[in-house]
């Protein structure tokens, strides 16, 4: 089995050598299979990353929620590899943060109740729930520590594998959705 950091390496590879104009289609088909789910439809508040880089678009998916009147809320990196999620009403006040990622410039801080939905990033997902982020473990540590969501790895198909490397300390996710549809369940 290959390291977590041949893992990256070699699916970051594969999602950047995507064209701008497939990863679009792709996010946009993402887009309509995550808002049409019965998992978006229920959730109390949507808690999201900001797609950036190579990652799946997740702005149309921020902008309908916030038009449909759900709660919306973004993560912003802390201190020691740390991290909360903090509200938004709006896609403007974002500001990049030392790793290039856009975060809001204010709100207040939310946790997740069950009810909620969390859609997580990655560079490789394993259909046995694992993934493969970006080593820093803000998602792992910050799962660990509150109440749990249902947790959806939102990514490309090119971004699935049967298994993925992981230790004791990841936290598995509830499923994977991808733009050929609902990857895997746990």
């Amino acid at each position: 089995m290959m390291t977590k950091a041949d893992c990256r390496a070699a699916y970051k590879h594969i999602r950047d050598n995507l064209s701008p104009a497939v990863r679009a289609d792709k996010s946009a088909r993402l887009r309509g299979l995550l808002l049409g789910s019965e998992v978006y439809a229920s959730a109390g508040t949507l808690f999201s990353f900001l797609g950036f880089g190579s990652e799946v678009d997740t702005k149309a998916i921020l902008t309908d929620a916030l038009a449909a009147g759900k709660t919306v809320a973004v993560p912003v990196v802390r201190k020691k590899s740390a991290m909360d999620f903090i509200t938004i009403t709006n896609l403007e006040d974002l500001l990049l943060n030392r790793f290039g990622v856009p975060e809001p410039l204010h709100g207040r801080i939310v946790y997740p109740c069950e009810n909620d939905l969390m859609l997580v990033p990655g560079l490789a997902f394993g259909r046995d729930g694992y993934r493969v982020g970006y080593g820093k473990g803000f998602y792992d540590r910050y799962l660990s520590r509150v109440t749990r969501p249902r947790c959806v790895g939102l990514g490309f198909a090119e971004q699935v594998a049967d298994t993925v490397p992981h230790d004791n300390y990841d936290i598995a996710l509830d499923t994977i959705l991808t733009d050929n549809g609902w990857e895997a369940s746990r």
